[in-house]
């Protein structure tokens, strides 16, 4: 009878075993919620990093700040003689193309235009400005604008 050994029960080892196999489970079952929620964190900041670079922090493109900067745009602007831009001097404009009229929002700083298009047919964009008299000179990587006032 000294060489019984039981099947089924009190033995520590099988427990143990199971246990540090849940254990290891669930250490990857965080590992995995915790990776999850980091890039999520991380792809939400990166958008909002993004959106903020892209189009400037102001209330419809009317603030004491940028005023200045958005009524010196006021006016009709030829490119060449199938497109315009046209500026009503308070944040609001148009597109003019041989295709079609395309109205946007816009507003400025010292240094950049934005352009908000309503339409979905046109790309928001932002534009590195200088004014001089007539001429207007918008920049868009790397590529230059040079427009003409006509009127206004």
């Amino acid at each position: 009878m000294s060489d019984y050994v039981p099947q089924h029960g009190g033995g520590s080892g099988a427990t143990k075993k199971q246990t540090g196999a849940e254990q290891k489970k669930n250490n990857k079952l965080i590992l995995y919620i915790c990776l999850g929620i980091a890039v999520v964190v991380f792809v939400v900041a990166a958008v909002l990093f993004i959106k903020g670079s892209v189009t400037p922090n102001t209330d419809n493109g009317q603030t004491a700040d940028n005023s200045v900067y958005i009524s010196a745009f006021k006016g009709k602007w030829d490119v060449d003689k199938i497109t315009s831009y046209e500026f009503d001097g308070a944040g609001k404009g148009v597109m003019h193309t041989a295709i079609d009229d395309y109205d946007f929002s816009y507003t400025a700083d010292s240094a950049k235009l934005y352009v908000d298009f309503v339409s979905r047919d046109a790309d928001d964009t932002q534009y590195t400005y200088r004014i001089n008299g007539n001429d207007l000179v918008l920049t868009r990587w790397g590529v230059e604008y040079a427009m003409t006032k006509v009127s206004g």
